[in-house]
């Protein structure tokens, strides 16, 4: 998973703020909202390895703290669909 490669993760968290921010009209690419969730995903896959997202303001500063959990629940929730595609 890209969430869990840093060398991945903080270019794909810069490329979809950029698109969200800077291409409106986009439909379902655009949307400041979208982008963070994102990022906070990625983020919070591995805090430390990944801490240039935070620092890099795709995740508002205030949700930095709960991306972990985010991520957590989020990786619970798609667990069998993540198993199958490996």
């Amino acid at each position: 998973l890209v969430a869990d490669r840093p060398e991945q993760a903080i270019p794909a968290a810069e490329a979809r703020h950029l698109l969200a921010v800077g291409h409106a009209g986009l439909g379902h690419l655009a949307g400041e909202e979208e982008s963070a969730t994102f990022a906070c995903l990625l983020y919070g896959a591995d805090p430390v390895r990944n801490a240039a997202i935070a620092k890099g303001g795709w995740v508002p500063a205030d949700r930095a703290p709960s991306c972990a959990a985010e991520y957590q629940q989020a990786r619970s929730d798609a667990g069998p669909l993540i198993s199958k595609v490996r």
